[in-house]
């Protein structure tokens, strides 16, 4: 579906750790920890590539207006 529709899109797999981990991982168990804050991390440096290149510099296509 993304690639089709040209849309940039990044995607992580964590094994060892249950669905929801990403906002509900246990802080004492070490890979739900380190999956948790992975996750976060990638989230911040996904959001700051994007608003920085704005939405034509990012995709090449003027951004929808969604309101």
């Amino acid at each position: 579906m993304f690639v089709a529709a040209r849309t940039k899109y990044f995607f992580q797999i964590f094994s060892g750790v249950d669905h929801g981990f990403a906002t509900r991982g246990d802080p004492a168990i070490a890979d739900a920890r380190w999956a948790k804050e992975e996750s976060a991390s990638a989230m911040v440096r996904w959001f700051n590539r994007f608003c920085e290149e704005g939405p034509t510099q990012s995709t090449g296509r003027p951004a929808k207006n969604l309101g």
